[in-house]
This record gives structure tokens, sequence and C-alpha cells, in this order.
């Protein structure tokens, strides 16, 4: 990519929104390191002489076992001097188990870049999604982990106001002396 910002949308429906397996391979072999790694929830990749292969072959599965039908990107930066983009995404999607459903994914990408003869490649690719939004591809079960969730963010509350309230000393863990002085200054 000569200018990262402007074509990573290109880079991302050529990857995941098309249903031609030659565009997918034409953009991985483009825009990617031939030792490319990636890293997601339910996939890995290590960085790796003619990983890309592989690569390609997990999006090649992806494409073969959901439907996505829409990706939306909600914003993004690019740090020159740290070679590294941040995409944050919705992406729109059918999976082969309820075809009928389309889920909404919200999904943070982090592209390590590398730069070659003034040209930027994807050397390393890892995904960030929201457990629910993973897990809400299968009816209920989003909900389920949602509710678990709140339980247990009611349970912090109830815990943290006891201390709070009863002015419980630290038992676990509790700082060194020298060390709390040090932050309150």
């Amino acid at each position: 990519m000569e200018d990262p910002v402007k074509e990573i949308e290109g880079v991302i429906n050529g990857l995941t929104t098309s249903r031609n397996f030659e565009v997918q391979t034409k953009t991985l072999n483009k825009y990617y390191t031939s030792d490319a790694g990636f890293d997601h929830p339910l996939a890995w990749v290590h960085n790796a002489p003619n990983s890309r292969e592989t690569v390609l072959m997990v999006y090649r599965s992806y494409s073969w076992l959901s439907d996505p039908q829409k990706i939306v990107i909600n914003s993004m930066s690019f740090d020159k001097e740290k070679l590294q983009m941040t995409i944050d995404l919705d992406e729109y999607a059918a999976f082969f188990l309820l075809p009928w459903r389309t889920v909404k994914l919200r999904l943070v990408v982090v592209l390590t870049l590398k730069k070659v003869n003034g040209k930027y490649y994807i050397y390393k690719q890892e995904d960030f999604f929201p457990t629910q939004d993973l897990l809400s591809i299968i009816p209920g079960l989003g909900l389920l982990y949602r509710a678990g969730k709140t339980v247990v963010s009611y349970n912090a509350f109830l815990i943290g106001a006891a201390v709070n309230t009863l002015k419980v000393p630290r038992i676990f863990f509790p700082s060194p002396p020298q060390q709390e002085a040090k932050k309150l200054k």
C-alpha cells in the first residue's frame, strides 16, 4: 500500500466480502508479507517463512463457513513511526449454522506493517472481538454470557461497596508502605 489509510478498506473487502477466491488470493498476495502472521480468537498463524499461504487458507475457510455481507469501518488510525494501524469496524455476516440470521460483530483489527521500497505491507494481523459478539453467533449464547457478566458485575459492586463502607484494609497483595507513599506524592 502506498497510503494505508486510503487503501485499507479495499484490502478488507477483498479479503472478507469477496465471494471470489481469486480476488481473495490476489489481495492477500499483494498486501501481506510472505511471512505474515494472523491472530484471531478462533485461529492463529505464526509469522514464518511462507505463512501467508496459511493465512490465505484461514480466510478461505472463513469465506466458506460464512457470508459476510457488509463491512462498516467506524474509525481507523495509522502510526507511521510504529508502523501500526488500528481499525474499528462492524461486520454483518450470516454463518453456515444459521444462514437466515445476520449477526453484527464489532471487531478491532491491529495491523503491524513493514515498509519495503516505499510501500507498506501487512506483517501481522490481530483481530479482537468482544466475547459476547462472538458468542452471539449461536442464538441465546450471547444473551446468556451477558447475563453472567451482569451477575459478576453486580457481585463486584456489592464487594466494592462493602469494602468501602466498612473500610476493610487490603488483605490480599498489600502494597509496601514506601510504594504507597510514592503514589501519594
